[in-house]
């Protein structure tokens, strides 16, 4: 069974432009997209109001709004993420946004979002006015192609007054104007090189394009040969020096085996089906790790856990117990990093450095990958994807506040959606203290309780 379709939406800033808002989007439905979503002003100004938006906080859109107090009033909200911690906070907002979020949640691809009439690919351009002052502005680039092509012109009329007057020009003299004519449009082109792009018509003679276009091509073909070989051939280097490791091992069954697992299929989940509910738990193995594997072998349930590499080598005994309890196991980076502000390369020596510790002690290939506080990018996506790894998150956290009181963790999860729900949980006393009653909770609701596979 496959999982519902997965919708997440990460606010990156919040744009004006000709008196109309703009939420800026990415977007995870089929594959990652960047929008802008035209809202009204209100909604907007409210969510300025919470948001910080900066290189270190990110925020996650919930697709949920509730009326609040009067009828007409609605609240929404966004989880404010930062490393490991997140906190959800709420925001006001009106009637015509609700209607679009309640459009927005009908989608399930890229085509149909793009058929919403408030979604774009990019901000609209500036009022007409605006527009027609920055056409009468000539760039750098089309002033100095234009007076490079006056002097072409020039010489071509010198050459009908010389051919009026029935003065022939000499050969020499003749090739002297071309080799000018080249010079001077080989220094346009070079001109080019330096500025932004920009769409330019030379309008000197053919033989002078030709010319230039053919410098272009083998200023292009050099900069491949010099620069772009070497990074893949590192990157490459880097991918053979651990893959044998990935490749060549052989999976060894658990002793135990729990027939209570769900499937995905998709690249990235972030809820399941109706009817069903993953416990999760993060940031282990540690002293608690032991301690939550007894708590669940007292039901007939799966479970799921994401170990980060450097604790791995502090408690492999740990790590195996929960695998020989037939519990799923997934990576959650070698460091606990931030990996979306981490560059390529390190972003793949995360990864795959916490699922060789991990293959160390289990013998089998890790298959799940969680990113700490939810955050990555089409980097991380592109390096899961070459290793087939799913990317696995959450829908409901009840230790945002993170109180340390167990109490307060069942009555936060007791008010919380259950069905179709991946839990977040981080090993904790508070944990093991309230996991029995959490797993009661779920199951007089008839849900069931499942690892994911």
């Amino acid at each position: 069974m496959s999982v519902n379709f997965v919708k997440i939406v990460e606010v990156l800033s919040i744009e004006s432009k000709n008196d109309a808002s703009y939420l800026h989007i990415k977007i995870y439905l089929d594959q990652e997209l960047e929008l802008f979503w035209e809202i009204d002003a209100s909604t907007a100004n409210s969510l300025r109001s919470i948001c910080e938006f900066d290189e270190t906080h990110k925020y996650r859109l919930s697709l949920r709004t509730k009326t609040y107090s009067d009828p007409g009033n609605y609240i929404s909200y966004v989880t404010k993420t930062y490393l490991s911690n997140s906190n959800r906070l709420t925001f006001s907002c009106s009637e015509e946004f609700v209607h679009q979020v309640e459009l927005l949640k009908q989608c399930t691809s890229n085509k149909d979002l793009l058929e919403l009439p408030f979604f774009d690919k990019s901000l609209p351009e500036d009022d007409i006015e605006d527009k027609e002052i920055e056409d009468t502005i000539q760039s750098p680039i089309e002033e100095q192609v234009e007076a490079n092509s006056v002097v072409t012109i020039n010489n071509k009329q010198m050459a009908n007054i010389n051919e009026f007057s029935s003065e022939i020009v000499p050969l020499k003299s003749q090739e002297a104007i071309i080799e000018k004519e080249v010079v001077q449009d080989v220094k346009a082109i070079e001109s080019l090189l330096k500025t932004a792009p920009h769409k330019v018509k030379l309008k000197s003679n053919k033989w002078v394009y030709i010319a230039s276009l053919s410098l272009l091509a083998i200023v292009i073909l050099v900069s491949l040969v010099i620069f772009k070989p070497d990074q893949k051939v590192t990157q490459h280097q880097e991918n053979e020096e651990v893959k044998p490791v990935l490749q060549d091992t052989k999976l060894d069954a658990p002793s135990s085996d729990k027939p209570n697992s769900l499937t995905i299929d998709e690249p990235i989940t972030f809820n399941l089906p109706e009817g069903y509910i993953a416990f999760t738990f993060n940031e282990g193995p540690s002293a608690y790790t032991e301690q939550i594997v007894d708590v669940l072998n007292q039901f007939d349930i799966g479970a799921t856990f994401f170990f980060i590499g450097k604790e791995v080598e502090k408690y492999p005994n740990s790590v195996q117990s929960v695998y020989s309890n037939g519990y799923t196991i997934g990576s959650m980076t070698m460091n606990n990093a931030p990996i979306a502000t981490l560059p390529y390369e390190e972003q793949e020596k995360e990864l795959l450095a916490s699922m060789e510790s991990l293959q160390r002690v289990t013998k089998e290939k890790v298959h799940l990958f969680r990113p700490p506080a939810a955050l990555f990018n089409q980097d991380t996506q592109d390096i899961l994807a070459n290793t087939a790894v799913k990317l696995t998150l959450w829908n409901n956290n009840p230790q945002e506040k993170q109180t340390g009181d167990s109490a307060q963790l069942l009555e936060t999860i007791k008010e919380s959606e259950l069905s179709g729900s991946i839990v977040y949980l981080q090993e904790s006393q508070e944990v093991v203290d309230s996991l029995a009653a959490m797993i009661e909770m779920a199951q007089k609701q008839n849900l069931k309780i499942v690892s994911i596979n």
